[in-house]
């Protein structure tokens, strides 16, 4: 800490920065940099505290129970078949008649294998 001056005196720290921070009052300054939807959501951290603002901040901290498992066997099917969605969307996206050529050929040859055993209609 810098102490200006001549000799014994002190005289002379009131110049430059250490003259500003001499009469200056520091004062804490709040800055809202949130987005506009977090800012909406964390305007009830802000006084006046009405009771909507209350009972909002109550739900928030209300304590709940744990993650139930009850649904996992459908999100476990949710999930396969968006994926399914997804890969046979890439698929028929590269070879778009490909796909159902592979289908087809395969029915068309189960018929043919029934009719050569001697099965007349299906």
């Amino acid at each position: 800490m810098p102490f200006g001056g001549v000799g014994y005196s002190g005289m002379g720290s009131y110049h430059g920065v250490y003259s500003f921070n001499t009469f200056t009052h520091k004062k804490s300054c709040l800055v809202k940099d949130f987005n506009p939807v977090a800012e909406k959501l964390a305007s009830a951290r802000y006084p006046p505290y009405s009771q909507k603002k209350i009972d909002f901040m109550s739900f928030l901290l209300k304590k709940r129970k744990g993650l139930s498992l009850k649904f996992l066997p459908y999100l476990i099917m949710f999930a396969f078949g968006v994926t399914a969605t997804v890969v046979f969307r890439s698929i028929s996206k590269r070879n778009p008649s490909g796909l159902l050529n592979v289908v087809g050929r395969k029915a068309s040859d189960l018929l043919h294998n029934l009719k050569s055993i001697g099965v007349k209609e299906v």
